[in-house]
């Protein structure tokens, strides 16, 4: 289990072996200091998946580590307020990211020349967001919707890429 703290940094806690009998968490030895100026907002764990962890914080940017602990993506707010959620594609891996104004960004993390794609869904503080893969039977293919929450509603959005 990770969780952030006030100074910025991934705290990551390990169950016992026996954790069925004794619910006890142990501070690994693993803590990653500083990735951001201020507390951390979410942290999303990729690290069976891609070998990477993303980061949200207070600073208004969201960061990427890989498995060496080396970031590989920094990203600021470019309307300079907080980022409130993130999630991954799995199907296309990609990198969905929302603010506090409604706007949600799709980043290519992987790519060298970064390319983040930026659209205003809402007009509401969007509180969370995840990716789903769905079957459409009229083209026989997969395909990904992006499900926005805000305070007082939920959207979806059907994604095409390309």
């Amino acid at each position: 289990m990770h969780a952030g703290d006030s100074e910025g940094s991934i705290l990551t806690f390990k169950a016992s072996d026996d954790w069925r009998q004794k619910c006890e968490f142990s501070l690994g030895d693993d803590k990653k200091r500083g990735l951001h100026k201020f507390g951390l907002l979410q942290i999303l764990d990729l690290t069976k998946k891609e070998s990477c962890q993303f980061t949200i914080g207070y600073d208004q940017y969201v960061n990427g580590y890989g498995k060496n602990k080396e970031r590989f993506f920094n990203y600021p707010n470019p309307n300079k307020v907080l980022f409130t959620s993130m999630c991954w594609d799995d199907k296309d891996k990609l990198l969905y990211i929302a603010d506090e104004l409604g706007y949600v960004y799709i980043a290519h993390v992987y790519l060298a020349e970064r390319e983040t794609i930026q659209k205003k869904v809402t007009k509401e503080k969007i509180k969370s967001i995840e990716v789903y893969e769905y079957y459409d039977v009229n083209t026989a293919t997969l395909g990904s919707i992006l499900f926005v929450f805000t305070e007082r509603s939920m959207q979806a959005f059907r994604i095409k890429i390309g």
